[in-house]
């Protein structure tokens, strides 16, 4: 789309349950997105987000697995509300 977008931000593991022999986490967090026009027809972004999600730490290999909705609030290029998902894979070394 002519974007490069950056997030960073922090994540906690707030609680955990298990269902039969595997524990997940429930996670909530703070993040900051921006995203970075490549063109000059795109405007700069910017972006506060609340991720909340559902975290499982594989017990054999260091990987973790996450799915998390983020709602936000867009504050440049204007003021507006949105909402954004995340799929992912985290490797810990």
């Amino acid at each position: 789309n002519g974007y490069l977008a950056v997030e960073g931000g922090v994540n906690y593991a707030v609680t955990s349950f298990r269902i039969e022999r595997s524990e997940f986490d429930v996670t909530l967090g703070l993040a900051a997105t921006t995203w970075i026009p490549i063109n000059s027809n795109n405007n700069f972004g910017l972006a506060i987000a609340v991720p909340v999600g559902l975290a499982y730490d594989f017990t054999e290999v260091p990987l973790e697995i996450f799915l998390r909705v983020s709602p936000g609030i867009t504050l440049i290029p204007s003021t507006s509300f949105y909402i954004g998902g995340t799929l992912g894979i985290l490797y810990h070394f």
